[in-house]
């Protein structure tokens, strides 16, 4: 499994951000760090 985020930037210039390989509590780990420290909403994160 892996996590793949889609992030807007302020220049509205889009970013695509991909964790490979996160398995287990690693997902909701990256998860959480996307939202919390980058403020990625929840809806541009998804597992793949």
């Amino acid at each position: 499994a892996s996590v793949s985020a889609v992030i807007n930037d302020t220049d509205e210039t889009k970013r695509t951000g991909r964790v490979v390989m996160a398995q287990g509590n690693q997902i909701s780990f990256i998860t959480r760090l996307l939202k919390d420290d980058y403020g990625v909403p929840g809806k541009y994160i998804k597992e793949v």
